[in-house]
């Protein structure tokens, strides 16, 4: 055993000293470990070092302001919290250009970049882009000629031949007619469709009824005659048209209205006719001054029935000369009117019992429980009348 034991000692101390003495070989120098990890680029230097990143929100957003001005790059707004600042900082580049201008909230700031795009493209689709009606008409009117704004077709068009002034521009007579009038181009009048009116146009720009004259048909001369003297303000035009015809009396008429004037219907040949135009002064002028200076006694009276009627007047019915007449005239001016009598004319009915119920009529009509109350206290109605307000 114990030779046993020294033999496996001395067999290990000599691979012990064998390996110990064996003489180095060369050196071999470990290949270094490959670094997949890239090394630090220019970008990722920058995003260690953003910019406006050191204070709070507020000198943030006010920072990004700044360098997008200074850098003119709309980029930077994009960086900005706040909404109105955001709005504020794109406004400044949105005016010139449309895709930055539709990314701005705010309407206000939008409405007034969509019309500076609008106003720079002269672009109308840009301004129907404004969702706010006002908004979208101001921008379309920096945008579109004057003309094109103007809704009337037929107005447009005298628009344009004005402008361009060239009446062949016109599509219609009512164009034709302001082109002339607007610029005393008798040539235009003469390229109006419609005879009369041509003959009307050609008075008017020469400011003479007597041009009338030169239509070759009377009824076309007498039409003409009564317009221009009516537009001229001239009634001695009116002795040009044919003596008692419809055209030459309603010219009288109108000038007679017009001026207060009754004596104008003395101007009017025959007995009929020249009673009608009182008739019709009375009712136009709601005055029954003429009335009398009506010859047949049947047209006489049914002037004031008419004048009083159809002015809601009764007071016109006063100087009738018997109670009958009289009672007639109120009962139509009173009763029959839909809209009732003027409440103002109620005091001046001579009738206290005609001027009780003016007031009972017009008090309905015009929903004014007050009028009741001007009702004499022993008239019937007027229980009845302030019970219809819960007067009484």
């Amino acid at each position: 055993m114990r030779y046993h034991i020294l033999a496996i000692f001395a067999v290990s101390m000599l691979l012990f000293f064998g390996c110990a003495s064996t003489p180095p070989g060369p050196v071999v120098t470990p290949e270094p470990v490959a670094n997949n990890t890239p090394a630090p680029s220019n970008n990722s230097t920058a995003a260690q070092a953003l910019p406006c990143t050191a204070g709070n929100i507020v000198q943030n957003d006010n920072c990004f302001g700044s360098l997008a001005l200074e850098k003119s790059n709309f980029t930077y707004c994009k960086s900005i919290y706040a909404i109105d600042k955001y709005d504020a900082c794109l406004a400044h580049f949105a005016n010139s250009s449309l895709d930055i201008c539709k990314q701005i909230t705010g309407s206000d700031l939008r409405f007034s970049c969509l019309t500076a795009n609008a106003v720079a493209n002269k672009s109308e689709s840009i301004c129907n882009m404004i969702d706010n009606t006002d908004a979208a008409a101001a921008c379309l009117r920096k945008v579109l000629p004057p003309c094109m704004l103007i809704s009337s077709e037929s107005a447009r068009n005298l628009c344009i031949a004005l402008d361009k002034n060239d009446f062949s521009l016109c599509t219609d007579d009512a164009c034709l007619e302001g082109f002339a009038l607007n610029t005393s181009n008798e040539l235009a009048c003469g390229a109006i469709t419609k005879q009369s009116d041509r003959y009307f146009c050609l008075a008017l720009v020469k400011k003479s009824v007597g041009s009338c004259l030169e239509a070759p048909l009377t009824p076309i001369q007498d039409s003409c005659i009564e317009q221009s003297s009516e537009a001229l303000n001239d009634v001695s035009g009116c002795s040009l048209a044919t003596r008692d015809g419809m055209y030459q009396n309603n010219c009288y008429l109108y000038f007679a209205i017009q001026g207060n004037n009754a004596t104008l219907c003395q101007k009017i040949a025959s007995e009929t006719n020249r009673d009608a135009c009182y008739k019709n002064y009375s009712i136009g002028t709601a005055t029954t001054d003429a009335c009398p200076k009506i010859v047949e006694s049947t047209n006489r009276i049914d002037c004031y029935f008419k004048a009083a009627k159809l002015s809601r007047m009764p007071s016109l019915c006063n100087p009738l000369w018997t109670d009958d007449l009289k009672n007639t005239c109120y009962s139509g001016a009173i009763l029959y009117p839909a809209s009732g009598p003027v409440p103002s004319d109620c005091p001046g009915v001579s009738s206290t019992q005609w001027a009780d119920k003016c007031y009972y009529q017009a008090a309905r009509a015009t929903y004014n429980g007050t009028l009741c109350g001007l009702m004499t206290d022993g008239a019937s109605d007027k229980k009845n009348c302030l019970s219809l307000f819960n007067l009484g």
